[in-house]
């Protein structure tokens, strides 16, 4: 029986079947990187792909994934077409960058030629929003953004769920705790926005902050993370004591807390 998993985004539910799998069989994550590096800072741009690409490797095997890295796509149709061939020998596709509409962002196309069943291209999330979603040849295709912290945000997401649920996991949610915010922050309400936090327990009582400036391509917010403050479409501010719904990235360092401390059952971040 083919296991299915809803995604939700603006433009209404899908339910995504997957193919069926022995319980804790690893998923085979393919992943390459788009955008040829040829500007005059390509020391800092490497330096940063570099680190993405080796946080990518850590994400997907954290999952219980086998990484299968497909290195960087030239910025040509031909290239990011060969990279792609080459990784639907995996059981996911994931690709960072070129899903925008830039000059040089040639992922719709290419998906096109080769006859992708796409789910959606962008999402009501920040950050994130420019992210595709289906199926090329029969396996799931992810598009991530380029910027390294909307890739890491939208794996966490999308892709890490994808692959727990094909693996046989009944669980494939991050720990979700309530916390007590720490700041003020404002927002429109066209988008869900995952904070990038740092969670602390004082006197039995959850508290949470963000880790300073959330910019998606501020590696360092990332890094000091240690969860996702989760703040809701319709919601546009927060103030110093209000609760908030967060999702524990270190989830072994928080589990006896965040047992008791969830209400009701855990659901998924992408569904």
């Amino acid at each position: 029986m083919a296991l299915q998993v809803r995604l939700r985004h603006p433009l209404g539910d899908r339910l995504i079947e997957l193919s069926p799998r022995t319980v804790q069989q690893p998923v085979v994550v393919g992943r390459v990187a788009t955008a040829e590096i040829q500007v005059p800072s390509a020391a800092v741009a490497l330096k940063h792909a570099v680190l993405f690409v080796h946080q990518g490797r850590w994400a997907v095997q954290d999952a219980g994934g086998i990484p299968f890295l497909l290195g960087i796509a030239k910025d040509t149709p031909a290239a990011l077409k060969e990279k792609i061939s080459h990784g639907l020998t995996a059981d996911i596709l994931v690709l960072s960058g070129g899903v925008s509409m830039g000059d040089y962002d040639f992922t719709k196309a290419v998906f096109r030629d080769l006859g992708a069943e796409m789910n959606f291209w962008k999402l009501a999330i920040k950050p994130g929003q420019p992210l595709a979603f289906g199926k090329i040849q029969g396996k799931l295709a992810f598009g991530l953004p380029g910027n390294p912290v909307s890739s890491m945000v939208t794996f966490e997401q999308l892709v890490r769920p994808a692959m727990l649920k094909m693996s046989g996991q009944r669980s494939y949610g991050r720990p979700v705790v309530q916390a007590a915010f720490q700041e003020k922050f404002s927002k429109r309400s066209d988008r869900r926005h995952f904070l990038r936090g740092v969670l602390t327990q004082e006197d039995g009582t959850f508290k949470v902050r963000t880790t300073g400036d959330q910019g998606s391509g501020i590696l360092t917010s990332m890094v000091k993370a240690n969860c996702l403050i989760d703040v809701p479409t319709d919601v546009e501010r927060l103030n110093p004591g209000d609760l908030v719904s967060v999702q524990l990235l270190d989830g072994e360092a928080w589990a006896n807390q965040s047992q008791a401390s969830q209400t009701g059952p855990h659901r998924l971040s992408c569904c």
